[in-house]
């Protein structure tokens, strides 16, 4: 009899205080992002196909909460005036989307999108460094709130090819981000790969994978990394997982997600 109540009880302290918060951390809850070159959701294989439907569904089957997207189009002819923040965003799931416009294209607007399963309460578009004549390329934050954690900032970008431009990019992208004073997500195409010098800064300040670097670049046969996802080392995330999703051909890039632990 004693026997039996000795585990009744031992039940029940279980049932009231979870071993996860036993350790007066809390209880673990995760968040989980993807970085995607969507190639203005053209299919590498076939020229002129705009299928969003494809890049919508890789999002959704990842789980992600927040998208992080490059190359995106706004109204342009090529991608025949479509929304496609807007349009991922619906059918995706995640119903909270912001387009950060880089250049004008084909009568439209091409840049890159930041997709939240939260609403954002607000956002900016920083341009980065561009010599004359040059490529334009913008930096977009969004500010939002993940229940059980508190408010984040949530970034992405894209940087140019030539390295000196780069370098400045880089550069001025870190000094945005730790001037943050919220924990920090942040992602996109660098165009760089692990063993530029002008990530070392990038590797020095944030969380990222472990070696070796993933890698998702190109879709078929892919040989470079130029493609991360970082979040800041004080931000209070651990990184539970960082992988590529294999076999994707609805982009020149295949996707990359990260996981992060959280307690709350």
């Amino acid at each position: 009899m004693k026997k039996i109540f000795l585990f009744a009880f031992a039940v029940l302290v279980i049932q009231l205080f979870p071993v996860s918060g036993l350790n007066g951390k809390g209880r673990n809850k995760e968040v989980k992002v993807i970085t995607y070159n969507i190639h203005h959701g053209n299919p590498p294989a076939e020229k002129g196909k705009i299928d969003l439907d494809a890049i919508a569904e890789v999002i959704s089957n990842s789980k992600a909460d927040f998208a992080l997207l490059q190359e995106v189009e706004n109204g342009t002819t090529r991608s025949f005036g479509m929304n496609q923040a807007k349009e991922l965003s619906q059918k995706s799931g995640l119903r909270y989307y912001l387009f950060f416009k880089a250049i004008d294209f084909a009568g439209g607007d091409y840049g890159i999108a930041i997709l939240s399963r939260f609403p954002a309460d607000s956002s900016k578009s920083i341009r980065l460094y561009a010599q004359e004549g040059g490529e334009q390329r913008v930096m977009g934050l969004i500010y939002t709130v993940i229940p059980g954690f508190g408010k984040v900032c949530v970034a992405t970008t894209h940087f140019d090819l030539p390295n000196k431009i780069r370098t400045v990019q880089v550069t001025q992208a870190d000094s945005i981000l730790k001037a943050e004073s919220l924990p920090v997500i942040f992602g996109g195409d660098l165009n760089a790969q692990p063993d530029s010098p002008e990530l070392k800064i990038l590797f020095e300040n944030y969380l990222t994978s472990g070696l070796p670097h993933k890698v998702p670049f190109p879709n078929k046969n892919p040989d470079r990394t130029i493609d991360y996802l970082f979040t800041g080392k004080k931000s209070g995330f651990k990184i539970k997982d960082y992988s590529v999703i294999e076999n994707i051909d609805s982009s020149d890039h295949l996707p990359l997600t990260m996981t992060l632990l959280y307690s709350f």
